[in-house]
C-alpha cells in the first residue's frame, strides 16, 4: 500500500496526470496537494524529493522482504525511526504549511501502522539488538535505502522527460493530423507548387476534391513503405495519381511494364499487380512480369512515360518519393506516411 501511495505521490511530481491522485486529492475540502508538495521543505537537501524517498523506502522494504526474510527485522527498526518523520510531516502541513496533502497523509498513516506493527516484532528481540548478525542488517539495509534512493533519484528525470516527450508527440500529431491546418500550411509556403500531372495513371476517385500525386520509383525502398499506406487514400475516396521514375534508362522498362498493367488491365487489376511487385523480394522480380504478357513497346505506353518524365524534368524534381496534394508540396514537417495517416481520416469537400 505504502509503495502504491508512493508511486501516486511520485506521479503528482512527474506529472503524468494520474487520475487516483487527483481524485484523492480533491476528496478533502481542505487538501492542498500542490502547496505542500512545492513547499521549501518537499525536498531532502534541497534536490531530492520526499516522494522519491517514500517511494525508494517502499520498495527497499517489498524487495528485501521478498529477497531475504531475515531483513525484516532490520525494516522494522527502521519502520521504527521513520514515524518519527510522519510525526513531523504532520506538524509541518499544520503549522507552516497551513495544508493539507491527502496523499502525504495517507503515507504518515502508513508509515504508523508499519511502525506499530514493528514494535510487537521488535519486542523479542529487543535484549539482542547489538548483536553482531543483526547489526550488519542494519547496515545493510541502509546502503540497500541509500542505493535505491539514488537509483530513483537519477530516473525520475528521465522518466518525466520521457512521458512529457510522449505528451508533446501526441499535441503536436492531433495538430498536425488538421487537414485544415496541413492545407493552411501548404499555401504559406514559398515554393513547391507543381504544374497539374498528365499522368493517366490514376486509382480512387477521379473527381474527388483532394488529389494526391505521387512520384515513385519501382527501385526505390521507401516507395515501396509508401505504397503500403496508400490503399487508406483509396478507401477515404481520394483520387490518387502515379508518376514513375526510376534511376536510369536501364530501369525504364519496369516503369514501361507498370504502364502496360495499368493499360491493358485496368486499375483494379494494376493496383493489385503493383502492390505484389512493391512486397516482393528483390531477388525474385526478374520474372516477375511473364505471367502477365505485357505488350510495352507501344506507342501509348511510350507517350505515357515519356509524359511522366517530361514532369519530372519540367518541376526540377530529382529525389523520389515526393508527395503532392492538389499540385503543391507536402509541407516539410510531414512525412508521406502522416499524410496518408491524415487524408484517410478527414479531407475538405468544399
Amino acid at each position: 500500500m505504502g509503495l502504491y501511495v508512493s508511486y501516486l505521490l511520485l506521479g503528482q511530481q512527474i506529472g503524468t496526470g494520474n487520475k487516483t491522485a487527483s481524485v484523492l486529492c480533491g476528496i478533502w475540502r481542505k487538501s492542498h496537494c500542490d502547496t505542500v508538495q512545492k513547499s521549501d521543505a518537499s525536498k531532502l537537501f534541497g534536490h531530492i524529493s520526499w516522494s522519491e524517498v517514500g517511494f525508494a523506502y517502499f520498495l527497499c522494504n517489498a524487495m528485501a522482504v521478498l529477497i531475504q526474510p531475515a531483513a525484516l527485522y532490520a525494516i522494522s527498526m527502521f519502520s521504527v525511526c521513520s514515524s518519527l518523520f510522519a510525526v513531523w510531516s504532520i506538524w509541518y502541513q499544520y503549522r507552516i504549511a497551513k495544508a493539507w496533502c491527502v496523499l502525504c497523509l495517507m503515507v504518515q498513516f502508513l508509515l504508523v501502522v508499519q511502525a506499530s506493527i514493528s514494535i510487537s516484532v521488535l519486542s523479542p528481540w529487543m535484549l539482542i539488538v547489538f548483536q553482531i548478525q543483526f547489526f550488519g542488517n542494519l547496515i545493510a539495509m541502509g546502503l540497500f535505502y541509500l542505493l535505491t534512493l539514488l537509483i530513483v533519484h537519477r530516473l525520475t528525470p528521465f522518466i518525466s522527460d520521457a512521458y512529457r516527450a510522449v505528451k508533446w508527440k501526441s499535441e503536436i500529431k492531433s495538430i498536425k493530423n488538421n487537414v485544415h491546418y496541413f492545407l493552411s500550411l501548404q499555401k504559406i509556403q514559398k515554393d513547391g507548387q507543381v504544374s497539374p500531372s498528365p499522368s493517366t495513371i490514376i486509382f480512387g476517385n477521379p473527381n474527388s476534391d483532394m488529389r494526391v500525386t505521387l512520384l515513385t520509383n519501382p527501385f526505390c525502398s521507401s516507395c515501396a513503405e509508401i505504397h503500403k499506406k496508400l490503399q487508406s487514400l483509396l478507401d477515404a475516396d481520394i483520387c490518387l495519381q502515379l508518376n514513375l521514375s526510376s534511376f536510369g534508362q536501364e530501369y525504364d522498362r519496369v516503369c514501361l511494364q507498370m504502364i502496360a498493367v495499368y493499360l491493358q488491365y485496368g486499375p483494379e487489376k494494376a493496383w493489385e499487380v503493383y502492390g505484389s511487385w512493391f512486397s516482393m523480394e528483390k531477388r525474385r522480380r526478374i520474372q516477375f512480369w511473364e505471367p502477365y504478357h505485357l505488350d510495352y513497346d507501344t506507342p501509348g505506353v511510350a507517350a505515357e512515360y515519356e509524359a511522366h518524365k517530361q514532369w519530372v524534368k519540367d518541376n526540377g524534381l530529382n529525389a523520389t518519393p515526393l508527395l503532392y496534394v492538389n499540385n503543391m508540396a507536402v509541407p516539410y514537417s510531414y512525412s508521406p506516411e502522416e499524410v496518408c495517416d491524415m487524408l484517410k481520416y478527414e479531407y475538405p469537400t468544399d
